[in-house]
């Protein structure tokens, strides 16, 4: 007997032989059920995904001579003829080959003969598509009103090229690719019944390989059952398939997470020399790839469906290897390489190239490639203040105390006496740069001098300590910048509008255990609306700082105002009105504006008080106390 392919072999010859497409198969059982034969069918969909064989199986039922099964026997005459295609009642055309009007004038006048066997004659025209316009137009009359008990079956891979007068005259059914599950359990029954050895995986990568055809995964499973015999693996089939081989893929990737750019170019180039095409690297590098996406973005049963426990662990990991950003741009870097490869003359260089760029970011001047390494710089930056802390302690008095505990530890005696000298040295070093860097006025040259007597001062400890403390207590010193930085983006978290008025703000000054923002005085406006704020302000400030600060807010040369309320916290309470700060700046004589106007135009600026209001005949005493409220006056 001749070789029989398997797809041909185990073709479906029922219902329940059919994989998926499971809404198709029940309308069909349904029509036969409740005798709800319709005149035309087209079954649309991509090649493999069973079209022809649902027309078969559902011939099959409609002429089998068991009248009350829907499940055609398999057993009567007429289904044994149609297996053996035998059937006088079973037509099919191809319509690749019988495209022209000539081919269906033929068929219209068949059409007019009844069925000489079985209970209908069923036409099954396959690729229904190739058909021209005139032979289309020519069985429109034909497919609208057959004559009785006439069946037409169109199967078509491109439903949009059947003009509308045919598709409104059928009931469509859309076939849909099959899941890997679903083609990887046929071609395991089909193993068992052939007595094959196999692995569970090797199939899977069979069924994955398919591209959701049934039809291509049984003839790979053929070709894989002549290339390894009985027995089929893993290996074997990646080496018929010329596929990269997993535990090279996960080499590939330690390559890419280590930064060795040599590495991943030397075993591109390797994978090339034994026969790999570019595209096939590229193409099994993003699979790996994905399902290495999958699991960092939380979907892991989605990358382990279908594997067995060994390459479930060599992915997971790798997967430790890379966050979900650095993964999901790897994707994003070689998706992008795929679509360009199928233009392009030279692939290998463009490989090459996008090798260079995974392994090194600062060969990536893309977008992407720019946001990566700003991401690295912020993570360094997030790392070393996670493990550093944050000080609201002026800088010099850090480095004093930090000189401080060198002199302790160099007067505890023992074998690291002979060392602490030099680390004494360094510690005078750094405090002398700090103090030059920060010489740029008068106040801060001052400051270096009292930072020196205190350093000279804490040579012994008892005298140190006061020292230490009576300059905490009493004197105003910046915090760092770092801690200043680490403020307001804390704040722009809290209210990005808070956060444009405070940064506007000089560096805070801390005394003692008040914490000061000081606005210059073009400034008025910020400072007013950072007010409003000062109870957010001041939350954000103490989830910063180890010890319970008091938030003040003030413009530069002016006594804040809340100094002398009761209570003396010196806060900005929520509620307080800028009309308050206004008529308290009046006051003062605190409009740099109408200042600027005296000296343009001349005259004097009057202040209107509430008699002389009352003493104005004619006037409007509301109208002028409201304008009072708002902080305005009259110039004359």
């Amino acid at each position: 007997m001749a070789f029989l392919s398997l797809y041909r072999k185990y073709r479906p010859k029922n219902f329940s032989d059919l994989v998926g497409q499971e809404q198709v198969v029940q309308t069909l059982k349904n029509s036969i059920e409740f005798e709800r034969i319709s005149h035309a069918y087209l079954f649309a969909g991509p090649r493999g995904t069973g079209k022809t064989s649902t027309a078969k199986v559902y011939a099959r039922a409609l002429n089998c001579l068991e009248e009350e099964r829907i499940e055609p026997c398999g057993q009567c005459e007429n289904c044994k003829r149609i297996d053996n295609d035998q059937s006088m009642d079973l037509i099919e055309i191809d319509a690749a080959s019988n495209r022209g009007i000539e081919a269906i004038r033929e068929l219209r006048e068949k059409v007019k003969f009844y069925p000489g066997e079985g209970r209908y004659k069923i036409y099954i025209i396959d690729e229904v598509h190739m058909l021209t316009n005139q032979a289309f137009n020519a069985l429109l009359k034909t497919l609208e009103e057959p004559p009785d008990k006439v069946i037409f079956i169109l199967a078509t891979t491109e439903p949009h090229k059947v003009i509308p007068t045919i598709l409104s005259r059928c009931q469509r059914f859309d076939f849909s690719l099959l899941t890997q599950q679903e083609i990887a359990s046929r071609l395991e029954y089909i193993c068992q019944e052939e007595n094959i050895q196999y692995e569970r995986e090797a199939l899977n990568l069979i069924a994955y390989s398919s591209s959701g055809g049934m039809r291509d995964a049984i003839s790979l499973l053929d070709q894989a059952i002549s290339y390894s015999g009985k027995d089929i693996s893993l290996e074997q089939i990646e080496e018929m398939l010329g596929r990269v081989k997993v535990k090279t893929l996960s080499r590939f990737v330690n390559y890419l997470a280590e930064n060795d750019t040599a590495g991943a170019i030397e075993l591109s180039g390797q994978l090339q020399s034994a026969g790999r095409t570019v595209g096939r690297i590229v193409s099994d590098l993003i699979d790996y790839c994905r399902q290495l996406m999958l699991i960092a973005n939380d979907s892991p049963k989605l990358a382990y469906r279908g594997l067995d426990s060994g390459r479930k662990n060599l992915l997971e990991n790798d997967s430790k290897l890379f966050s979900a950003d650095e993964i999901n741009y790897i994707v994003s870097k070689l998706t992008e390489l795929d679509g360009q490869l199928r233009y392009a003359e030279r692939p290998d260089i463009l490989l090459e190239l996008t090798l260079v760029r995974l392994t090194d970011p600062a060969a990536d001047e893309s977008r992407a490639g720019l946001a990566r390494r700003l991401t690295e710089i912020e993570d360094k930056l997030a790392a070393i203040e996670s493990g550093q802390g944050i000080s609201f302690a002026p800088e010099e008095e850090v480095l004093v105390e930090a000189e401080k505990k060198s002199v302790e530890t160099k007067s505890s005696g023992g074998s690291k006496s002979s060392v602490e000298p030099e680390t004494k040295d360094k510690s005078v070093d750094k405090i002398a740069q700090n103090t030059q860097k920060d010489s740029v006025s008068e106040q801060r040259f001052e400051k270096s001098d009292k930072i020196d007597s205190i350093r000279q001062a804490e040579s012994s400890d008892s005298r140190g300590k006061k020292v230490a403390q009576s300059s905490k207590n009493t004197e105003s010193r910046p915090i760092p910048e770092k801690t200043w930085q680490k403020i307001l983006n804390d704040i722009r978290n809290e209210d990005i509008r808070t956060h444009a008025m405070v940064k506007e703000s000089q560096l805070p000054i801390r005394k003692g255990d008040k914490l000061k923002f000081i606005f210059s005085k073009d400034k008025q406006f910020h400072y007013q609306q950072a007010a409003k704020q000062s109870a957010l302000i001041e939350r954000v400030v103490n989830q910063l700082a180890s010890e319970n600060l008091t938030v003040q807010l003030e413009i530069e040369g002016e006594k804040n105002i809340n100094d002398n309320r009761e209570g003396g916290s010196g806060n900005f309470s929520k509620g307080e009105s800028s009309s308050q700060n206004s008529s308290n700046r009046s006051s003062q004589g605190e409009f740099p504006l109408l200042k600027e106007a005296q000296k343009v135009f001349g005259g004097r600026i009057i202040k209107v008080s509430d008699e002389m209001i009352s003493n104005f005949k004619g006037g409007n005493k509301n109208e002028h106390e409201e304008n009072d409220e708002t902080g305005t006056t009259d110039a004359g």
